[in-house]
This record gives C-alpha cells, sequence and structure tokens, in this order.
C-alpha cells in the first residue's frame, strides 16, 4: 500500500504480521530521536504483534533532529545540575537549621541540669542550717 509523507515522498506502508496496514511514526528515543519507521496499529492496546521496521536509515537521521536532541541534552544537563546545586543549599541550610536548634537544646539542659543541682543544694542547704 503506497501513500505520501509529510515530504511529499511516497512510502510502501507494509502490513504488520495482524494483517493490516502498518503505522508511521517518529522516534523520540535519544539514540533514534526523528528517526521514522513503521509498527503495528495495536500497540496502544497491547495486542500487537511486534512488527517493526524501520524506514529512514540511521545516516539519514534528520540533522535538524539531530540538532534538537543534543539542545534538549545540554538543557536536561543544565536542569539536572541546578537541581542538584538548589538541593545540596537546601541539605545544608536545614543541617544547619538543625545545628542550632541542636546547640539550643542542649543548652536549655544544661540550665536544667545547673537549675536543678542549685535547687538540690539550697535545699540540703537549709536542712543543714536549721537541723
Amino acid at each position: 500500500m503506497k501513500f505520501d509523507d509529510e515530504s511529499g515522498v511516497s512510502l510502501e506502508r507494509p502490513f504488520c504480521h495482524c494483517g493490516i496496514p502498518a503505522k508511521l511514526r517518529i522516534s523520540a528515543k535519544d539514540t533514534s530521536f526523528g528517526r521514522r519507521f513503521f509498527n503495528c496499529p495495536n500497540y496502544k492496546f497491547n495486542k500487537q504483534c511486534g512488527f517493526f521496521q524501520w524506514v529512514d536509515l540511521e545516516m539519514e537521521q534528520n540533522y535538524c533532529c539531530k540538532i534538537t536532541l543534543e539542545l534538549a541534552q545540554r538543557r536536561n544537563d543544565r536542569i539536572n545540575q541546578e537541581r542538584v546545586t538548589a538541593e545540596a543549599a537546601k541539605f545544608s541550610a536545614m543541617e544547619k537549621k538543625y545545628n542550632g536548634t541542636l546547640k539550643v537544646l542542649y543548652l536549655s539542659w544544661f540550665c536544667i541540669v545547673v537549675l536543678c543541682a542549685v535547687i538540690v543544694f539550697y535545699v540540703n542547704d537549709n536542712h543543714v542550717s536549721h537541723g
């Protein structure tokens, strides 16, 4: 079965193993971004027969698609690096806050122990002087 693709080129549409005309698709995977292929149209229904056939040779992969993919990968790398930097800064701020809270907690426990010691000393001192 012949049909014209978007560029006006006439393509022979193969039949998949189900016996129906295969669907023309464009790859979005990193390794084959922009390449055209045929596969079983039943793939969305989990009933596909496994038919797969490239239309484009790897060397014919659209230059524009390769550049687009490279730019997208650079952007993703930059975004991931920014995310890592932001997470590190957030962790550092939380660690600083935790350490400050820990210091306050230690100081408050120290004050309570000292206060208890003073009270015990005062009570013992009063019992000794009155007794």
